[in-house]
């Protein structure tokens, strides 16, 4: 009889190959988005920063509330449920033209809160 456990292991393979791939074809438009939505090379770099940073700092927050709470996918669905909402916040934002300057500042908050999902 196989191990579930020798069956997960491709998938969680194919899974991050498709994260990281999808990162990798994503990543170099960003900075040209940004620009175009009117921050400052300056602005895009602290931001790139701020992200990186809070990637660092979430994982192991989010980790121990989870063993913490013993409720590993209840706190994933938590994460999961927000990043949806921060994206249909963005696309609302994009089809609405909310907001000062047609939804531009807002939708670019909304980006950047993304950002570090990306």
């Amino acid at each position: 009889m196989r191990s579930t456990h020798l069956s997960a292991f491709p998938a969680f393979v194919i899974l991050y190959a498709i994260i990281y791939a999808a990162f990798g074809v994503v990543s170099p438009f960003w900075p040209l988005f940004f620009e175009s939505r009117g921050l400052a090379p300056e602005q895009i770099g602290i931001l790139f920063g701020l992200s990186t940073m809070m990637r660092l700092i979430a994982g192991p927050v989010f980790g121990r509330v989870a063993d913490l709470l013993g409720a590993l996918r209840a706190v994933l669905a938590t994460c999961a449920a927000l990043a949806a909402g921060m994206a249909t916040g963005l696309l609302a934002c994009w089809v609405k033209r909310i907001g000062p300057r047609g939804g531009r500042r807002r939708s670019t908050h909304l980006a950047a809160a993304l950002r570090p999902l990306s």
